[in-house]
């Protein structure tokens, strides 16, 4: 049986990504789902004893626990287990994911929980950083009452960090038959211009990748998947028009590599990734590259 691993601080912030945890065991019928609540001693006062945080602390557990179990999670007991740890809490979410074999960790973003002690954005960022497990990012201000992975955006700069992103979308193709995917390179050709003059040279070689990129992902990558692929490009700031394609189609995520980059180390996956993540006003998934 599959694991999807939901880590939540117990905050308003996190209710969006419990529910799109929830829309995931329903598109994984075979799926358990692990929430794991990590508590962070750091975020007391000194002069708290570590009894008085312990005993806290197991109660905000067990209050996540209650809330979840008799709200989102009831009609799905007996496939969720809740577990409690205490540390840095992005090294605590990887380890828990990676000794559960998890297939997807959800996370929050944009928040935080009591006392500031979990903040959402930065753990998600840190854990995208330290594990090779995809990782959903879902917004606090989104709606995901109806999210369901169904028609997806993959933002790929052609790098061997978009590799494993686009195997990623593959496997997504392959399982739900239904399921749709954009592709979208986008070209920086301004990045290269001094005071706004391009570089010959360097745009040229742009757009041979682009070529390039657009027959590997049409005639080999998606093939088998052609009527349900479509590939598109753009020109401009990345992760500006990644996060703009996908609000303007009502895409349910995007997806995306992480840590590597182009030609020319124009699209900076890693930097691209986090700020898309900040940026998108839907969830986004990414896949970090195995180096």
């Amino acid at each position: 049986m599959r694991t999807v691993l939901f880590a939540t601080d117990g905050s308003k912030a996190s209710e969006a990504a419990a529910l799109a945890a929830r829309r995931l065991l329903d598109q994984w019928p075979d799926a358990k789902l692990h929430v794991l609540y990590v508590s962070v001693e750091a975020a007391y006062g000194y002069d708290i004893s570590p009894e008085t945080t312990k005993h806290h602390e197991e109660h905000v557990a067990s209050e996540i626990e209650q809330r979840l179990a008799s709200g989102v999670y009831r009609d799905c007991a007996d496939r969720v287990v809740y577990s409690h740890d205490a540390g840095s809490p992005a090294r605590v979410i990887c380890d828990v994911a990676k000794a559960d074999s998890a297939e997807m960790i959800v996370v929050g973003s944009h928040g935080h929980g009591r006392l500031d002690r979990m903040v959402l954005g930065s753990v998600s960022r840190e854990v995208t950083r330290r594990t090779s497990i995809p990782v959903l990012i879902v917004p606090s201000y989104i709606d995901t009452a109806t999210f369901k992975l169904s028609r997806i955006l993959f933002a790929t700069d052609g790098s061997p960090g978009s590799e494993e992103a686009a195997a990623f979308v593959q496997n997504l193709l392959e399982e739900f038959p239904t399921l749709t995917a954009q592709s979208l390179y986008v070209r920086n050709d301004a990045m290269y211009a001094p005071f706004g003059q391009v570089v010959t040279e360097t745009a040229s070689r742009e757009r041979a990748w682009a070529k390039m990129l657009r027959e590997q992902l049409t005639t080999k990558t998606f093939a088998k998947y052609a009527d349900r692929h479509q590939h598109m490009e753009a020109e401009g700031q990345p992760s500006v028009l990644i996060c703009l394609t996908a609000e303007d189609a009502q895409l349910d995520a995007i997806v995306m590599g992480s840590h590597g980059f182009g030609p020319v180390n124009r699209f900076l996956l890693g930097s691209v990734s986090e700020e898309v993540a900040h940026r998108a006003r839907v969830p986004v998934i990414v896949v970090r590259h195995h180096e």
